[in-house]
């Protein structure tokens, strides 16, 4: 909710037996507690293994993927896909390449051009 800047969201379960509602509202100590572990979470978990399948595996390993010519990791901020299935970097961040919107295009990086 805070992410989208809602001012509530609403939780409806329906059934042929039941209608429930419960507004829901954000909770700013549980955001400001929470988002940094959720960031992290997502860094160095949830896309190394979409991107990877580090962590089923065989091998197990699960380091982390480092990408961008900025050799950082996934942080959250908006990256671009280089459309070149040879790339070496392949991930890029918006700012890095000086994006600001995804291109209706394909797109290939400096890097490949």
């Amino acid at each position: 909710m805070l992410v989208c800047n809602l001012k509530y969201n609403d939780f409806v379960i329906w059934s042929l037996f039941i209608f429930f509602t419960e507004r829901i509202f954000p909770d700013l100590h549980f955001w400001n507690t929470n988002s940094k572990i959720a960031l992290k979470f997502h860094t160095e978990i949830i896309m190394p293994e979409l991107l990877g399948k580090y962590s089923t595996r065989k091998e197990g390993s699960t380091k982390l993927i480092f990408w961008c010519k900025c050799k950082s990791v996934d942080d959250g901020t908006p990256m671009i896909c280089c459309d070149n299935n040879k790339c070496q970097i392949k991930w890029l961040h918006f700012i890095c390449v000086g994006l600001s919107n995804m291109p209706n295009t394909e797109w290939i990086c400096d890097f490949c051009k």
